[in-house]
């Protein structure tokens, strides 16, 4: 504000009968625009019950997003007792999973060693057969000699050198020499 401006309002404001000690006494007001003017009282009213509205609605809404985060926590709460359940029941079976590794492991081993055992023992018995049979032949090559030499012995025609020219008597010498030799 200038200072015309003030005189003119001071002008307007004085009236008979103030004196200038009253003068200072008044404050400076505000010039009548800046004055708010108070609205209908009816108007209030439907903004105080709007607002209350509001305030309702929110406390509302306030309470529903506290009981969703409420049950949200504990859904939180629940999926993480269930995971700390199911580690512990994944550490339960991969113990046992260790374990049973384990006694496979050793069972594995122990029927490899028996394995390694009985092929040692089926080589040894196989040798023992191959022995056995090459002993067998050689018995049977003996006994058929054995049976030729009685059959010519009971014909009495054993052959003597001087009746066959030896070659029969050769054979004969041949084949005890070979037994002979074998056993």
């Amino acid at each position: 504000m200038t200072k015309e401006q003030l005189q003119q309002e001071l002008l307007a404001k004085v009236k008979p009968g103030v004196k200038a000690s009253d003068l200072k006494k008044l404050k400076r007001s505000k010039s009548a625009n800046d004055i708010p003017t108070a609205p209908p009282l009816p108007l209030i009213n439907d903004q105080l019950k709007e607002k209350q509205k509001e305030v309702e609605n929110l406390r509302t809404k306030l309470a529903q997003k506290n009981t969703e985060l409420n049950e949200t926590k504990e859904q939180l709460d629940n999926s993480l007792f269930a995971r700390v359940e199911a580690v512990k029941q994944f550490g339960l079976i991969y113990d046992k999973l260790q374990q049973i590794k384990q006694e496979l492991n050793a069972t594995e081993e122990q029927a490899s060693e028996e394995l390694v055992k009985d092929d040692e023992k089926t080589s040894q018995l196989r040798t023992k057969l191959w022995t056995a049979q090459q002993q067998i032949v050689s018995l049977q090559q003996d006994l058929d000699l054995a049976q030729r030499v009685s059959e010519l012995r009971s014909n009495n025609s054993f052959p003597t050198p001087e009746t066959n020219g030896g070659e029969t008597y050769g054979l004969i010498i041949l084949l005890a020499g070979t037994y002979l030799l074998s056993a």
